[in-house]
C-alpha cells in the first residue's frame, strides 16, 4: 500500500493517570497517534507518556493564590467596615475554608498568666472541637504544636507533612485523626508582642509553599492589624469617657461637678419637669477637721458625707459638690412634700451613721426652695436654697463645734492616753494644788478640763509618731510639738472649751523659756498651765 492511501487521523489525548513516588503524587499524561489505511485498520501506533506534575502543581498554587486573594479581601472589608474582634476572627476562619483550600482554621489567643492558647473561633471540619494548646515552658518549642510553636517563637511555624507514627507527638496523632496532611501556624502580632496564633490544616500534604504562605501570614497580619486597631480606639474611646466624666464629676467624690450643675439647671430651666427643687447643703466642721486633722483627712470627711448624701437621693436627681464643703441637689419633678420626705430620708441616714461608731460625725446645714412652674430662672432658685441653708447653719453654729469637738476628745481616748487613770490623777492633785495657791473656783474648774483636754492636738498626729518605741527623730520631734497649737484651734471652735484654748496653746511652755510654740518663761505662762504642768509631772 502506498503512503498517499494512508489517512493521519487525528491526535488522542488518554486520561491522567497518577502514581505516588514515595508518598508524593505523581501526575502523568498519556497521549497516542495511530495511522489508519483506506479499509479503517490502524497500521502504526506512536504513543508518549510526559510527567505534568509542575505543570499541574503550578495550575494548583495559581487556584490557591486566586483563593487565598479572595479570602485575604474578605477578611480585609471585614476589618475595614467592623472593629468588632470576635467578628474578624471568624471571618478569617470562613474566608480560607470557604474557598475549600483547607479543612480546618482557627484563632486561638494567648493567656499571658496560664500560658495557654485558647481558641477563640474556628471553621471547617464540622466545626471541629479545638483544644486548648499549652505553651512548652522548656524544650522543642513544637512539642505541643505549630500553634504554641508560632506563638512562642513569633514566627510562622510549617509542617507539610502530618504522618500517624507510633513517636508521633499527641497533636500530631490528633490532627492526623481529623483528616489533616499538612498545617501551618501564623503568630497574631500586636505591637511587636504575639498575642495569638492563625492555624491553618489541609487534607493534603505538601500544599504550603511560598505563595500560600505569604498571604496566609497576610491574614494573620490583618488579624492583628483588626485587634491594636480596636485597642486604639477603645483606648480613645475610654479615655474621651475619662476626659467628659472628669469636665463634670468632682474627683474627690464622684459627685457632678458645678459646671455639670450650672449645666442641668440651664437644661431644666425649660423643662417639662416641673416642679422643680434645689437642695443646698453645706457639710459643718470641715475647716476644724482640716485644720486639726490634716486636709487628707478632711477629704475623707468630704467623701463620707457624699456617699451618704448621693444615696439619699433618686438616680435622675442631680447630686453635686459645688466646692469645698459645699454641695446641692437638683430634684426634677419633686414638690415641697416630696423634697421635705427626701431631705428627712437624708438625716435619717446620717443620723444612722454617726451612731454606727463613726470617728467624726457629719453634721450639715440645709435649704431647700421649690419652683412649681416656668418664669424665673433656676439660678434664683438655688440662691433662694442657699439662703435657707445659711440661715440653717447660723441657727445651729454653737452645737456644729462642740459635736466635732466631742468627737475628737472621744477618739483621743481611743488612743490610750487616759489608760490608767492618769488623768484622773492630775485632775485631783491640779485642783489640791490650786486650792493651795488660793484658785478661784472658776480657776480650778479650768485647771481640771485642762487636765482633761490638754492632749486634744494629738488626733491630728500619726500614730506611728505617738506611740513609737524608740527615741523621736528631729523632724518627730517637731510634729509632736504641732498638737498644742492644733489643740487650740480646735478649742476655740466649741463653746465648751474656747475658754481655755489658750491654756491648751501654753501648756508645753517651761518655767527657763525651752518650752513650746512661743518659748514663754517665768510667769509669762499662765498660772493654770504652771498648776497643770506640776501635777502632770508629779504623776
Amino acid at each position: 500500500m502506498r503512503l498517499k492511501d494512508l489517512h493521519l487521523l487525528p491526535k488522542f489525548r488518554d486520561s491522567l493517570s497518577y502514581l505516588y513516588v514515595e508518598h508524593c503524587k505523581v501526575e502523568q499524561e498519556d497521549k497516542a497517534v495511530a495511522l489508519w489505511d483506506a479499509q479503517g485498520r490502524a497500521i502504526r501506533m506512536m504513543i508518549s507518556q510526559t510527567d505534568i506534575t509542575e505543570q499541574r502543581l503550578a495550575q494548583d498554587r495559581l487556584v490557591r493564590a486566586k483563593s487565598l486573594y479572595a479570602a485575604l479581601s474578605a477578611v480585609s472589608q471585614t476589618v475595614m467596615r467592623s472593629r468588632e474582634r470576635q467578628l474578624v476572627f471568624d471571618s478569617a476562619c470562613r474566608a480560607v475554608v470557604d474557598q475549600r483550600i483547607f479543612r480546618i482554621a482557627w484563632v486561638g489567643m494567648l493567656n499571658d498568666e496560664a500560658q495557654i492558647v485558647t481558641p477563640v473561633a474556628s471553621a471547617g471540619a464540622n466545626s471541629v472541637d479545638i483544644p486548648p494548646v499549652r505553651l512548652p515552658s522548656t524544650g522543642d518549642p513544637l512539642a505541643n504544636g505549630p500553634a504554641a510553636a508560632a506563638v512562642l517563637t513569633n514566627a510562622r511555624c510549617v509542617m507539610n507533612e502530618i504522618r500517624y507514627r507510633p513517636a508521633s507527638p499527641g497533636w500530631e496523632r490528633a490532627a492526623y485523626d481529623q483528616g489533616c496532611r499538612s498545617m501551618a501556624a501564623f503568630p497574631i502580632v500586636v505591637n511587636e508582642r504575639p498575642i495569638g496564633a492563625f492555624t491553618v490544616c489541609s487534607d493534603e500534604p505538601g500544599i504550603f509553599g511560598e505563595d500560600e504562605l505569604g498571604l496566609l501570614s497576610e491574614v494573620a497580619e490583618s488579624i492583628g492589624f483588626a485587634i491594636q486597631t480596636a485597642n486604639e480606639e477603645e483606648l480613645r474611646r475610654r479615655a474621651e469617657e475619662e476626659l467628659r466624666f472628669i469636665s463634670y464629676h468632682d474627683p474627690l467624690t464622684g459627685l457632678h461637678n458645678r459646671a455639670y450643675f450650672e449645666e442641668e439647671m440651664r437644661r431644666l430651666e425649660s423643662s417639662r419637669l416641673y416642679p422643680i427643687t434645689i437642695v443646698s447643703s453645706d457639710l459643718n466642721g470641715l475647716k476644724v477637721v482640716n485644720d486639726s486633722m490634716g486636709h487628707k483627712r478632711g477629704d475623707e470627711f468630704i467623701a463620707e458625707y457624699a456617699r451618704v448624701l448621693r444615696s439619699s437621693f433618686r438616680a435622675s436627681d442631680v447630686v453635686a459638690r459645688i466646692g469645698g464643703d459645699e454641695f446641692a441637689v437638683i430634684l426634677p419633678n419633686t414638690d415641697e412634700a416630696t423634697a421635705a420626705n427626701l431631705v428627712r430620708r437624708l438625716q435619717e441616714r446620717i443620723d444612722a451613721y454617726n451612731a454606727g461608731g463613726a470617728t467624726l460625725p457629719i453634721s450639715h446645714s440645709l435649704g431647700t426652695a421649690t419652683f412649681t412652674r416656668p418664669g424665673e430662672s433656676l439660678e434664683q432658685l438655688y440662691k433662694l436654697a442657699d439662703h435657707a441653708m445659711y440661715a440653717n447653719k447660723t441657727s445651729q453654729a454653737a452645737t456644729t463645734g462642740q459635736m466635732i469637738v466631742r468627737a475628737m476628745i472621744a477618739a483621743l481616748a481611743t488612743k490610750d492616753f487616759a489608760a490608767q487613770g492618769h488623768i484622773e490623777r492630775v485632775k485631783v492633785i491640779a485642783s489640791t494644788l490650786g486650792e493651795a495657791l488660793g484658785l478661784s473656783p472658776e480657776q480650778l474648774v479650768d485647771v481640771e478640763l485642762l487636765a482633761e483636754t490638754h492632749d486634744l492636738g494629738k488626733v491630728g498626729l500619726p500614730d506611728s509618731v505617738l506611740f513609737k518605741q524608740g527615741p523621736l527623730d528631729p523632724e518627730e520631734r517637731e510634729l509632736i510639738k504641732q498638737h498644742s497649737a492644733i489643740g487650740y484651734r480646735i478649742a476655740k471652735v466649741s463653746s465648751e472649751l474656747a475658754h481655755i484654748a489658750e491654756l491648751i496653746l501654753y501648756h508645753q511652755e517651761w518655767w527657763n523659756g525651752q518650752g513650746y510654740p512661743t518659748g514663754l518663761r517665768g510667769e509669762e505662762i499662765p498660772l493654770a498651765c504652771r498648776v497643770f504642768a506640776v501635777a502632770d509631772a508629779y504623776d
